[in-house]
């Protein structure tokens, strides 16, 4: 792989070299490490994540780090040039670590300016995945990060930023994709052959940018949840909240014929779960909002809600308790899930604070999905 970079001018201060690219970035990083002694010297200069600057005091020291790095150095009319050859790419990835308990706030920092975010886990470890245009305001980005770092008193992370590459990544996806059933629900994508059997409640949801396929825990926990309240839960108006591609409105108004609000903080979401909707024939029972929390005026006047899913995240669902239990009605049920094992209990304490009680919980793997009512 090319790594390029950027000669800078001598200033009184030393030079500088700006590196091109996440992939350059990192691999000049690793030379830094590598070569500790002979480069120690060399102080890296962030610039909104992307590219890095980095800046020498002793002469000879950049270029023993160009050599180490395997660096190809340009001026900026080669860069340019380089640049216009190649051509722009369409989306950029921003990727950093989280704790659980910031995931939220920086996801928050991050909605308005992104096309879509993810939270991806690995290994027990957390990382928030953002998508941006190419010419997306990194400074801007930046900035935001930043500042809900220091709204939470932690420190800002280190983020990595890299292109996606033009490829139809949806189709491979589909590729690697199989149905899943849960229940009742037999979710699939459009590559797929639906079940037509009797008492199967067949889903069509695509991989798209929006969160919900049913693949993961928590989206099979909730669904496995509804499929236990379907025979004894009469619905008429439901609500999920965090909608993401729209699998359980859709499951909800498929399983009880129920008028559903599905909101999602991500407009992105709440048109993809419209467009789900209308392909799964429930598009007239489902309204599709995008705001933050139940504020909105059409989630205040559709309640109260004899069915309330939310699977987002520990965090946000601990916070929003009061404003669940204030939006269920009398008889209602509620279906929560996004967090682990070890968040249970404090998730379930928020909501018996709130006035409801935990009916069941379902394990999958280190995810647990909590059905609750009022108590």
């Amino acid at each position: 792989m090319e790594i390029y970079a950027v000669r800078g001018i001598t200033h009184g201060w030393g030079r500088l070299i700006t590196v091109m690219g996440p992939a350059g970035d990192a691999a000049v990083r690793a030379a830094i490490g590598a070569h500790e002694e002979a480069l120690g010297d060399i102080t890296v200069v962030a610039t909104a994540g992307n590219p890095t600057q980095y800046h020498a005091k002793r002469q000879g020291a950049l270029e023993r780090l160009i050599e180490a790095a395997g660096i190809t150095l340009l001026t900026r009319d080669q860069w340019d040039a380089h640049k216009a050859a190649i051509g722009p790419p369409h989306l950029l990835r921003i990727s950093f670590a989280v704790a659980p308990d910031t995931a939220p706030l920086f996801e928050a920092a991050l909605a308005a300016v992104s096309l879509s975010i993810a939270l991806v886990e690995e290994g027990g470890q957390w990382r928030l995945e953002a998508l941006v245009a190419a010419d997306a305001d990194l400074a801007d980005l930046h900035a935001r990060v930043l500042i809900a770092a220091a709204a939470k008193a932690v420190d800002a992370p280190e983020w990595v930023i890299e292109p996606v590459p033009e490829t139809d990544w949806i189709a491979a996806v589909q590729a690697d994709s199989p149905a899943i059933r849960a229940g009742r629900y037999h979710v699939h994508g459009s590559h797929l052959p639906p079940d037509r059997g009797c008492g199967v409640v067949d889903i069509e949801i695509d991989a798209g940018l929006a969160f919900g396929t049913g693949d993961h825990e928590s989206t099979r926990g909730c669904l496995l949840a509804l499929d236990g309240l379907a025979d004894r839960l009469r619905v008429g108006r439901a609500l999920d909240m965090g909608c993401g591609s729209g699998l359980l409105a859709i499951a909800m108004a498929k399983t009880w014929g129920a008028a559903v609000i599905a909101s999602d903080i991500d407009p992105l979401a709440a048109t993809t779960a419209r467009d789900n909707a209308r392909r799964n024939r429930v598009g007239e029972l489902i309204e599709t909002v995008d705001g933050d929390g139940y504020d909105g005026a059409a989630i205040k006047r559709g309640a109260p809600y004899d069915l309330i899913t939310a699977n987002i995240l520990a965090g946000p669902l601990i916070l929003m308790a009061p404003d669940l239990a204030g939006h269920l009605a009398p008889h209602g049920m509620a279906v929560l899930a996004g967090l682990l094992a070890r968040q249970e209990d404090a998730v379930v304490a928020a909501h018996r604070a709130a006035g409801l009680a935990l009916m069941r919980s379902i394990p999958l793997g280190d995810w647990r999905a909590l059905v609750l009512t009022r108590a």
